[in-house]
């Protein structure tokens, strides 16, 4: 069942994706106001971290019939998809955000996908995806931040001198890499997919600047709060 789409409170969408529970350590980090969609079990996340789900997406086969019926008392905006199909549960809710002209989109998960790695795996690389390029895509998963920086992009991030951040080519190979701010720094450098150079580099500063000329660039930062 489908009802009409509301019109979107922002700019700025967040996904609370299903599985395990997200941190409750990142609620004053997500923007406000924003347009909530849950994600299957992701619904039961919102109480969590103090949100209000404004659609609800998935197949439903994690979401209890007792919370998918709240959410139809409470007017979220329901659509249920068919098990078969081509895409997860999250594609189809940040396809949903891009149909929304989201110009940001902050996809929240948990930790603890040990026993389902693909999942895991395919989200990573469904944030880089070329297909949401022009959309300033943002993650966490668990206390990790993870951001997406495509074709001559840049991004700013906030740290701790001798904190961890890694950057992961994704697809291709990524040219004209340049950092500030980072012990090991690299000056219009070209990065492979295929390689661990960029792995485990560290703040210098209290923030590190990253730019590329081309590609797909994941900036991942563990134990980011």
């Amino acid at each position: 069942m489908t009802k009409s789409s509301p019109t979107p409170r922002s700019p700025h969408v967040i996904i609370l994706n299903g599985g395990p529970p997200p941190s409750p350590r990142i609620r004053s980090l997500l923007a406000s106001p924003a347009f909530v969609i849950g994600v299957d079990s992701g619904y039961a996340h919102a109480d969590l971290l103090s949100l209000r789900c404004d659609e609800l997406i998935g197949d439903f086969d994690s979401l209890d019939e007792r919370s998918l019926a709240r959410a139809y008392a409470a007017g979220v905006v329901v659509t249920r998809f068919d098990t078969a199909k081509d895409a997860t549960d999250l594609e189809l809710a940040m396809n949903r955000a891009h149909e929304l002209n989201a110009q940001a989109i902050t996809v929240v998960c948990g930790v603890g996908w040990d026993n389902r790695f693909d999942h895991l795996a395919a989200q990573l690389g469904l944030l880089a995806s070329p297909s949401y390029a022009n959309v300033r895509i943002t993650a966490w998963f668990g206390e990790t931040f993870v951001a997406a920086v495509h074709d001559g992009g840049s991004l700013t991030v906030p740290g701790r001198p001798g904190q961890t951040i890694s950057l992961l080519a994704v697809g291709s190979e990524l040219t004209g890499v340049t950092t500030t701010g980072l012990r090991y720094p690299l000056h219009d450098e070209n990065l492979s997919p295929y390689s661990t150079r960029s792995i485990s580099n560290e703040f210098d500063h209290s923030e590190a600047r990253i730019s590329i000329r081309s590609g797909a660039l994941l900036v991942i930062v563990p134990d980011a709060l």
